[in-house]
């Protein structure tokens, strides 16, 4: 499950994640960028392939219409190029 909400209280965006398949559960907490076209968030991760655990991870959230969401994933560590490991393209159903 995936809740995905703003805080009044802390004035951003924050996610939390519960997964059963690994039963992990994340949480990241971010802003829009400056023209509003994605959301930005940032938390950490556990990486059962490598052994790290707290991996820092970048969030992007594109709404490129009601229809359509993308969501990358960026492995923060490896560096400041090339750090999208995964983009998830969600489409409504007609």
């Amino acid at each position: 499950f995936l809740f995905l909400g703003y805080d009044n209280f802390k004035m951003s965006y924050v996610s939390s994640q519960v997964l059963s398949l690994d039963t992990a559960m994340t949480y990241a907490e971010g802003d829009m960028d400056p023209g509003g076209k994605a959301l930005l968030m940032y938390g950490t991760l556990d990486e059962y392939l490598t052994g790290e655990h707290d991996k820092m991870v970048r969030y992007i959230w594109r709404f490129p219409s009601a229809d359509r969401m993308v969501v990358e994933i960026h492995d923060l560590p490896i560096g400041e190029n090339n750090t999208k490991v995964i983009e998830i393209v969600f489409t409504r159903a007609s």
